[in-house]
């Protein structure tokens, strides 16, 4: 049976038509609750002249979740800026072990990242068992409990923005670390 191209179109604007009140029965995606740009910002006055002295120093995480698997970038501030990556397992809606990490030595760990000049090299990772917590809406690192003094002290989440997002999955260690198993 031959359908003449105007009735394709019009069989296809129905179909179209058809389906939108059932899209609202579509399952939504599971939320990820460890997804986002967490950071805790300050403005550092040490009186000491230093380079950083008077300026405002944010510090924190930007992180992907992909089922259990979360992944991302750390900064810190302790007589500089530290810089690195993880790798986290989300154990339930609020709760995550941080397992691997690496960064600029002599911050959390002493295990360099790999760099553009490193590409096609296994990145290694140095072992660290770090609890994460989300916590009022807050993320908090360490054995801190959830208690309001705490959750004020964390990491406020703010959106990863597309080209946050799509810039750290550019990145093979970031698809490697997604795509593992916990």
């Amino acid at each position: 049976m031959k359908v003449h191209p105007q009735h394709h179109a019009l069989m296809l604007a129905c179909v179209l038509t058809c389906a939108q009140p059932f899209a609202a029965f579509a399952k939504p995606a599971a939320p990820l609750p460890f997804e986002g740009s967490w950071r805790s910002c300050f403005t550092l006055r040490d009186g000491t002249g230093s380079a950083y002295d008077g300026h405002k120093i944010c510090t924190g995480y930007d992180l992907v979740q992909r089922g259990q698997n979360v992944c991302g970038t750390w900064s810190e501030f302790a007589t500089g800026i530290y810089e690195g990556r993880l790798q986290a397992v989300a154990t339930d809606k609020t709760h995550a072990q941080w397992t691997s990490i690496c960064g600029r030595t002599g911050s959390e760990t002493n295990t360099e990242c790999q760099t553009s000049e490193d590409e096609g090299a296994p990145q290694a990772w140095e072992a660290i068992n770090q609890p994460l917590q989300l916590c009022k809406g807050r993320l908090l690192v360490g054995n801190d409990s959830c208690t309001v003094q705490h959750a004020k002290q964390g990491y406020r989440k703010h959106h990863l923005s597309h080209a946050q997002r799509t810039e750290l999955l550019a990145e093979p260690w970031m698809q490697q670390c997604l795509s593992r198993t916990p």
